[in-house]
């Protein structure tokens, strides 16, 4: 955002998400559980990551859970694909879940595929959940995640696969990081001591002159 806008002197303050991080039980060591949580729409790109798994949920144990709600026709056009291509049995929909705690404890990482994700509270929530994920490498969900430590960027669907297994193998290194990048960042309180602290200083500034 800095160079964006060209600034010389500027900080960056994320939103307080959540009140505290989560020790999430890992949902399975055998499987690979991957969530796709947020509006149903193609802007969202749910669908390409449905796509570019497809040939790969049996061969590598792969189960897709999806939340959300939104574009009926969209939501219609993945679940033709998934029913097309037998996908049934790897592929959930959920619907819309209010409480976190409900979309998180069903995945152990998360995909964020939109191309033009502002600054994306799904992934800041479920890093704070120590979820791993793996996000389109633009926009706000590029400034959220460390690549290769909190979790991967990506730009071609057709790296996904590769990059799910590398966060599989690598999974409880890869979560720890993401979940203390969260506690660092993504918290309600850090959000409020950073506010304070620009607002005191200001008024000290102003009060010197």
């Amino acid at each position: 955002m800095k160079d964006h806008f060209g600034l010389e002197k500027s900080t960056v303050i994320y939103n307080g998400v959540l009140k505290e991080t989560f020790a999430k039980e890992r949902v399975s060591t055998d499987q690979i559980t991957i969530g796709l949580v947020g509006k149903i729409h193609k802007n969202k790109r749910f669908l390409n990551v449905i796509e570019s798994l497809s040939n790969s949920f049996s061969q590598e144990g792969i189960f897709l859970e999806i939340f959300g709600s939104g574009d009926s026709e969209y939501l219609s056009t993945c679940k033709e694909y998934v029913c097309r291509y037998n996908l049934d049995n790897n592929v959930t929909f959920h619907g819309f879940k209010k409480s976190p705690s409900d979309i998180f404890s069903t995945f152990d990482i998360l995909i964020m595929p939109s191309s033009h994700e502002a600054l994306g509270r799904v992934t800041m929530e479920a890093m704070c959940y120590g979820i791993p994920v793996i996000g389109y490498n633009y926009a706000g969900t590029k400034e959220l995640i460390i690549n290769g430590k909190t979790g991967f960027l990506f730009e071609r669907f057709e790296t996904l696969k590769d990059l799910v297994i590398e966060v599989h193998k690598n999974y409880e290194t890869i979560s720890s990081e993401a979940r203390r990048f969260a506690s660092d960042n993504f918290l309600e309180s850090r959000y409020i001591e950073e506010i304070s602290s620009i607002l005191l200083e200001s008024s000290t500034k102003e009060n010197n002159q």
